[in-house]
């Protein structure tokens, strides 16, 4: 049975209350949320593969400095909520992409209102940042500068935290993980993994990687708050690879951010790579809104960048062996 249906009906129903107007969607959706456009597309489970909700708004086009570009996506996925914004070479553009997993239709109860949310902040950052984007990186806006963050609607949406975790919470996802460490705080916990070192070999191709020797860690802040997402979860996770160079640091971070949003793997394509500040190490940020997760869901996040890590190491050895 094809998602597309429920997730049309059921995103066009959210966006009509969020107040979205237009006639129901058919197929491929290109929904206007205020002053930006959000495409969205769905893929099939196929081969033990969920299937997801695709969404993408457009910030710039005829991108003509790559550097500044990078540049200027690498600083803002260091402070984005759901989504991640990517540089596209070929088309000489920059985009704004998330994507949500979708295993079965059961899950859709979920996955539908994270979507929804995912792209109405999508909307409210495209109109906020999206025509400064555009011209540090010396392209064309596609998004009309919005002081209101379009949707004002969304901070009412996101302002109740339904449930507030507690000490036990934070013990029980604990005894979950696969670590090699785990250590619990007040205001979350940290997992720390082995991350075998990237070879020199792959290192010298990829033009002064360092992979330094140490463990990947997982860090899960509770009861935190984003400036358009409210209060929520954060997590970080941050591989010990970095640059010599930030420019080619940002590089990389720009095709993490590519490859995993576009293909169909296991993770959720929610937040974005950046370099974190101190180290430049290579780090994945996400937070997710207390409005749209609960204590059941936090553990499937944790498990999933259990499993980013991992994909983390193949990627770039397979980046440096192309």
């Amino acid at each position: 049975m094809s998602l597309l249906p429920p997730v049309t009906e059921g995103f066009h129903r959210l966006a009509r209350a969020l107040g979205v107007n237009g006639p129901p969607p058919r197929g491929e959706i290109l929904l206007p949320m205020g002053a930006a456009r959000i495409r969205i597309a769905t893929t099939e489970a196929k081969g033990g593969r969920p299937g997801k909700i695709l969404l993408e708004c457009g910030v710039s086009r005829d991108v003509r400095d790559q550097d500044q570009a990078l540049h200027a996506c690498g600083l803002r996925n260091m402070s984005t909520a759901l989504t991640r914004w990517i540089y596209l070479n070929q088309r000489a553009s920059i985009v704004l992409r998330s994507s949500i997993p979708v295993p079965s239709h059961r899950d859709l109860v979920w996955s539908i209102p994270l979507a929804a949310t995912a792209a109405t902040l999508m909307a409210r950052e495209a109109a906020t940042e999206g025509s400064a984007v555009a011209q540090d990186a010396g392209g064309a806006s596609l998004t009309p500068y919005d002081p209101t963050g379009t949707l004002p609607e969304l901070g009412t949406l996101l302002s109740t935290a339904p449930w507030q975790p507690s000490s036990n919470h934070l013990r029980g996802w604990s005894e979950k993980l696969v670590a090699l460490d785990v250590s619990l705080s007040d205001h979350g916990l940290c997992a720390e993994y082995p991350f075998p070192r990237i070879t020199d070999e792959v290192c010298s191709r990829l033009g002064g990687l360092v992979g330094s020797p140490g463990t990947a860690t997982i860090q899960l802040t509770v009861q935190a708050t984003h400036p358009l997402a409210g209060p929520g979860v954060l997590v970080i996770t941050t591989v010990p690879v970095h640059h010599q160079k930030s420019t080619f640091g940002f590089r990389i971070s720009n095709e993490l951010n590519r490859v995993e949003a576009a293909r169909s793997m296991k993770t959720i394509g929610c937040g974005a790579w950046c370099l974190e500040p101190k180290k430049k190490k290579f780090a994945h940020i996400s937070f997710w809104p207390a409005a749209r997760i609960d204590r059941t869901v936090v553990p499937m996040l944790l498990a999933r960048e259990e499993g980013r890590i991992h994909w983390a190491h193949q990627i770039l050895n397979t980046m440096g062996s192309s």
